[in-house]
C-alpha cells in the first residue's frame, strides 16, 4: 500500500495570479490541461466523517463519487480517501450508472461508518502544476450543492491549492515559502458548513 502526504490550503482569489507566479519563478510547470471536476461525497446520518474530518480524528475516510463532465469518456469512479497517521492513500474504482442509482437511493455500506448517503456535490474548475518531486493543484469557481434540496452556493472568493508529496518534509518546506496568508481546509467540511449556515467567514476573513 503507497501512502503519500497532503494539505490543502485555503487563499482568496485575489492570490491566483501571486501564486502562480511564485509556483512558475520557482520552477513549476503546467502538468495537465485545466478542467472541471465534479465529486458527490456521502456521509452516515450522524455526519460521522465530517465531525471526524473536523476534529482531526485518524484514522478517518472521506468517500465520494467523481467524474470528469467535460471528458469525452465520461468515466465515473467510485473513491475511498483514508487518512491515517502513516499518510493518505486513495482506493479507486470505477463505476457505473446503475452502481451510482443503488448507492444513492439504498446507500453505500462502510465497514467503519455503516451505511452512507450522498449528502453534498462539489465541483470546481482544477489546474495542475509540478513542482520539483511534488504535484500542486489548483481549484477555483467551486460550487457546492445539497444533495437533498438542490440548494447551491457558487464561491468566487476563495481558492484550494492542493499539495501532494511522497515527503511531509517537502510539503512544510513549500508551504513554509509560500508569501501569502493561509489556512488548512477541506472541501467536504468547508461546502457542509457554508451551506447549512455554519460560520465559515470568519475564517476566511483571515485570509482577506
Amino acid at each position: 500500500m503507497s501512502f503519500r502526504f497532503e494539505e490543502k490550503i485555503l487563499l482568496h482569489i485575489s492570490d491566483y495570479l501571486k501564486i502562480k507566479d511564485f509556483i512558475f519563478k520557482s520552477g513549476g510547470k503546467n502538468l495537465y490541461k485545466k478542467r472541471k471536476i465534479s465529486s458527490l461525497y456521502f456521509d452516515n446520518n450522524q455526519s460521522e466523517m465530517y465531525l471526524d474530518s473536523e476534529d482531526g480524528t485518524l484514522p478517518r475516510k472521506k468517500i465520494r463519487i467523481r467524474k470528469y463532465p467535460n471528458n469525452k469518456t465520461s468515466e465515473l469512479f467510485f473513491e475511498t480517501k483514508i487518512s491515517s497517521v502513516e499518510g493518505r492513500f486513495k482506493i479507486v474504482k470505477k463505476i457505473n450508472e446503475k452502481k451510482i442509482k443503488e448507492y444513492i437511493h439504498r446507500g453505500y455500506f462502510d465497514i467503519n461508518y455503516g451505511f452512507c448517503f450522498p449528502k453534498i456535490e462539489i465541483s470546481y474548475f482544477r489546474e495542475y502544476f509540478s513542482f520539483f518531486n511534488q504535484r500542486l493543484t489548483l481549484d477555483n469557481l467551486i460550487t457546492y450543492k445539497c444533495f437533498k434540496s438542490n440548494r447551491a452556493l457558487v464561491d468566487k472568493e476563495i481558492l484550494i491549492l492542493e499539495i501532494k508529496s511522497n515527503s511531509a518534509i517537502s510539503i512544510e518546506q513549500f508551504k513554509n515559502a509560500i508569501p501569502l496568508q493561509r489556512l488548512r481546509v477541506s472541501k467536504y467540511c468547508y461546502g457542509i458548513n457554508i451551506l447549512f449556515n455554519k460560520n465559515e467567514q470568519q475564517r476566511l476573513n483571515q485570509i482577506n
